[in-house]
C-alpha cells in the first residue's frame, strides 16, 4: 500500500525550507519578501441584500473576481448564526491537532475527495499546495458520507 506524504509529516520532520515542488513561481519570491501587514488583505463578499437583483448581480461579479484573482474568498452576513460557525471552527481545529495517525482514519481513498488529505501532484513538475485538508459535503444531504 503506496503511503502519502502530509504536510504536517514534512512541517514536522524538521525539513528547513519548504520542497520545491511546493514552491509557485512568482508568488513565494514575492511574498517573502513582505512583512506580515503588507501582505494583500482578502476582502470579504457580503451577500447582504442577495435576492434583490441588482445586489445579486454585483455579488456573482464579487464571487467571480475573488474566484479568478485569489482562489477563494470569505462570504459575510451569510445568515448563520455565530454560534454555529464558532463550534465548526472549534472542531475542525480539534480534527486538524489529532495526531497524524488517527487523522488517516479518515483518509479519502479510490479517487473519491471526501475525507483527510494533501494535494498531491500526478506528475513529477506539478506545484502542490502547503496544506493538506478535510473535505465533506453538506449539501444535499444525499451526498454527505458521515462515515468520514
Amino acid at each position: 500500500m503506496a503511503t502519502t506524504t502530509r504536510v504536517q509529516s514534512l512541517a514536522e520532520s524538521g525539513i528547513e525550507s519548504v520542497p520545491p515542488q511546493y514552491l509557485w513561481p512568482g508568488l513565494h519570491s514575492t511574498i517573502n519578501t513582505l512583512s506580515p501587514t503588507q501582505l494583500p488583505k482578502v476582502l470579504p463578499i457580503d451577500l447582504q441584500g442577495l435576492s434583490t437583483p441588482h445586489r445579486k448581480e454585483n455579488i456573482i461579479a464579487e464571487i467571480s473576481s475573488a474566484t479568478e484573482n485569489w482562489g477563494f474568498f470569505v462570504i459575510v452576513n451569510h445568515g448563520i448564526p455565530e454560534s454555529i460557525t464558532s463550534c465548526v471552527q472549534e472542531v475542525v481545529n480539534a480534527f486538524f491537532e489529532f495526531p497524524l495517525e488517527e487523522k488517516e482514519l479518515y483518509k479519502a481513498e479510490g479517487g473519491n475527495s471526501i475525507g483527510y488529505g494533501s494535494k498531491v501532484g500526478t506528475s513529477g513538475d506539478a506545484k502542490l499546495e502547503w496544506k493538506d485538508y478535510y473535505y465533506n459535503v453538506v449539501w444535499p444531504a444525499t451526498h454527505r458520507d458521515m462515515s468520514k
